[in-house]
């Protein structure tokens, strides 16, 4: 959220995200944390798909998935599947 550096709860299950990421990263995955303020995204909740500005989280989402290779854009399907 927006003020997750204020609270000391929501800086605690922060910190607890980033270690989940560094973790899943040291064993192979592509996991990425990503605070919707620091891309310009303000006023969410903890249901950003249903707030005002879903299409932008949407398209962080698509991003992510474009950049592991994870989407079928781009003729990628036989990359995906056999």
């Amino acid at each position: 959220g927006d003020n997750t550096d204020k609270s000391p709860t929501w800086s605690r299950h922060a910190q607890e995200c980033r270690k989940f990421v560094d973790l899943l990263n040291a064993r192979g995955g592509k996991a990425e944390i990503l605070f919707l303020p620091s891309v310009g995204l303000t006023g969410n909740t903890h249901i950003p798909f249903a707030d005002l500005n879903n299409v932008a989280v949407a398209d962080q989402l698509s991003a992510f998935l474009h950049r592991h290779m994870l989407d079928l854009r781009g003729g990628r399907i036989d990359k995906v599947r056999p």
